[in-house]
C-alpha cells in the first residue's frame, strides 16, 4: 500500500462500535457462469442508475453500494452489518430485481457471494482484469472508477467502501506497471477483431456499422482504421454523437431510427449500446437481407442488442460475448507466468490492507493497554527503590526507570504486532469479530468467559482476558 493510500485510509475509515460490524461483501454474477439471461436482468441502464441505485440500497438494507456493471459481469459491493447474511442480502437483491414476477430460470448459486478478506480479493482481482474475459485488459479499471465516482455522487458509497475502492485501483496500477499483463492491445474490441480477422472479414471492400458512442465503439472504430475498409457508418440514437465520432475516424453518420428504417448495403455490424431492450428485430432482419449479402452481426451490448432471429438466421453470423469467452483460456495460457505475478501481488495487498485496518482499529485497546503497563510498571518501579534501592545515587534510578518504559515500550510493540498479525490469518469468510475470538483464544489459552466454571476446586474462573476490543471492519 502507497504512502497515499495510506493516508487517504486512515483519514475515511472510522471504526464501529456496538454490537454488530461492518463487513464488505461482493455479490455478482459473469458470463463464465452461464447464466446470460440472469446478467442481463441485474444490468441496471446508465440513465436509470441514479433513481435504481438509491432505491436498491434502501431495499439491501446495507450501509453502502458500489455497482459495477461491464460487458461481462455484474458486482454488487456493499459494506454491510454483520449480523445481516450475505444470503439475506443475495435474496433482497434477488427480490428487488424480480419483484414483477419471476420470467428466467436461476439458481440462488448462480450469484456468487465473497465476504471479508474473500471479497477484498475478489474485487482485486477483478479491477486488475485478471477476472477478465481478455486478462489484462484496461477497460475494467476505468469502470470501476466511473462506479466509484457515481456512488460517491450519489451519496451510496462512504467511509467504509471509499478506501476500499482506492485501494483497489492502486492494486490494479501495480499489477498494470510490474507485470506485462497489459502489453500490447488487450480489450474485447482487439477479441472482436480478432475473430473477425480469422474469418477474413477485414479487407479495403469492408463496410462497418458501429452502433453506439461508448469506449467500446471507439476502441472498436480505432481498431478498424488500422485495416483501412472502405466505409463505416456511425449509429446513434443521439445523432450529434454519431457526428463527432464519424469526424474523428473518418466515416458517416447516422441516427438509430434511419439505420433501422433502411439499412444500407454492410458487411459487418458491431453493437455495444445501453437500450434497456433488444433494437434489431424481425423487421430490421428482413431489411437487412433484402438483398444476397451476409452480415456477421457482433453483439457486445448488455442486454443483448439483437434478437434471437438472428441466431436463427441463415443469412447472419451472430458472434455474442459468450462466443469470445472461448477466447479467454487462449489468453490465460500465453499470459500464465504473468497472471500469477499478479495473483501475488493481489494476495500481498490484501494483507497489506487487511492489516493496515485492524492496526488502525485495535489501537486505542493496545493504547490502553499500554497506558495501564506503564502505569503498572513504574509502580513497581519506585517500589523496588523505596525499599530496596533507596541508598542509590539518581541517576541509577533514572536509568532502571527509563530501562522499564523501554521494555513497557517494546513489549506493547511486539504484542500488538503479533496480535495484528494473528488477525489477518484469517481469510475466507471469517469476519473481524470472528479473528478476534480466535485471538483471544490463541493467545490467551488459559482465558475463561464470566461463565465458565473453574477447572480444578478451589480455582478461579476469573482469567486474563484479551485486551482486543470488539472493533468494525469497514
Amino acid at each position: 500500500m502507497t504512502e497515499l493510500t495510506k493516508k487517504t485510509a486512515e483519514s475515511k475509515i472510522t471504526p464501529i462500535c456496538g454490537t454488530a460490524n461492518t463487513i464488505i461483501r461482493a455479490i455478482g454474477v459473469s458470463i463464465s457462469g452461464g447464466n446470460m439471461q440472469l446478467l442481463e436482468r441485474l444490468t441496471i441502464a446508465p440513465e436509470e442508475r441514479s433513481e435504481e441505485l438509491l432505491k436498491l440500497k434502501a431495499e439491501l438494507g446495507v450501509e453502502e453500494l458500489l455497482y459495477l456493471a461491464t460487458c461481462n459481469r455484474v458486482e454488487f459491493i456493499v459494506a454491510s452489518h454483520e449480523d445481516l447474511a450475505a444470503t439475506d442480502v443475495r435474496n433482497r437483491l434477488l427480490d428487488y430485481f424480480f419483484r414483477s414476477g419471476r420470467d428466467i430460470q436461476f439458481q440462488p448459486s448462480d450469484l456468487k457471494i465473497a465476504n471479508g478478506a474473500a471479497a477484498m480479493r475478489h474485487v482485486f482481482r477483478v479491477v486488475s482484469a485478471l477476472e477478465s474475459l481478455v486478462v489484462g485488459e484496461t477497460q475494467i479499471t476505468g469502470q470501476f472508477k466511473n462506479s466509484l465516482k457515481e456512488g460517491l455522487e450519489l451519496g451510496i458509497i462512504g467511509t467504509r467502501l471509499e478506501p476500499f475502492a482506492t485501494e483497489a485501483l492502486q492494486v490494479a496500477r501495480l499489477v498494470r506497471n510490474e507485470t506485462d499483463l497489459g502489453r500490447g492491445s488487450v480489450s474485447m474490441a482487439s477479441l472482436v477483431m480478432g475473430e473477425l480477422e480469422e474469418k477474413g472479414v477485414l479487407n479495403g471492400e469492408t463496410r462497418v456499422a458501429l452502433v453506439g458512442s461508448g469506449e467500446m465503439t471507439v476502441k472498436v472504430a480505432t481498431y478498424l482504421k488500422k485495416f483501412k475498409v472502405k466505409d463505416v457508418l456511425f449509429v446513434n440514437r443521439t445523432v450529434s454523437k454519431a457526428q463527432q465520432l464519424a469526424k474523428r475516424f473518418g466515416g458517416r453518420a447516422i441516427c438509430i431510427e434511419g439505420f433501422l428504417a433502411a439499412p444500407p448495403q454492410l458487411d459487418v455490424i458491431v453493437s455495444a449500446t445501453s437500450a434497456p431492450q433488444a433494437l434489431f428485430g424481425q423487421e430490421f432482419h428482413d431489411r437487412l437481407h433484402s438483398v444476397e449479402q451476409d452480415v456477421y452481426c457482433i453483439d457486445l451490448a448488455i442486454p443483448r442488442d439483437f434478437t434471437e432471429t438472428f441466431d436463427c438466421s441463415t443469412k447472419t453470423h451472430l458472434i455474442g460475448i459468450s462466443d469470445l469467452q472461448s477466447k479467454k483460456d487462449t489468453n490465460l495460457h500465453k499470459k500464465f507466468r504473468e497472471v500469477d505475478k499478479a495473483r501475488e501481488i493481489v494476495d500481498g495487498a490484501v494483507s497489506q490492507f487487511q492489516r493496515s485496518h485492524i492496526e488502525r482499529t485495535i489501537r486505542p485497546a493496545l493504547k490502553e493497554s499500554y497506558h495501564l503497563s506503564m502505569e503498572f510498571a513504574l509502580k513497581t518501579s519506585a517500589k523496588l527503590m523505596a525499599t530496596h534501592l533507596v541508598d542509590s545515587p539518581p541517576e541509577v534510578q533514572a536509568h532502571i526507570e527509563a530501562l522499564m518504559r523501554k521494555v513497557v515500550g517494546f513489549s506493547s510493540a511486539q504484542f500488538g504486532h503479533a496480535v495484528s498479525a494473528h488477525l489477518c490469518q484469517g481469510t475466507g469468510d471469517h469476519t473481524l469479530t470472528d479473528m478476534c475470538e480466535e485471538a483471544r483464544r490463541d493467545c490467551f489459552p488459559e482465558a475463561r468467559t464470566e461463565k465458565a466454571e473453574p477447572s480444578k476446586p478451589g480455582e478461579s474462573a476469573d482469567r486474563p482476558q484479551c485486551p482486543v476490543k470488539k472493533v468494525a471492519y469497514a
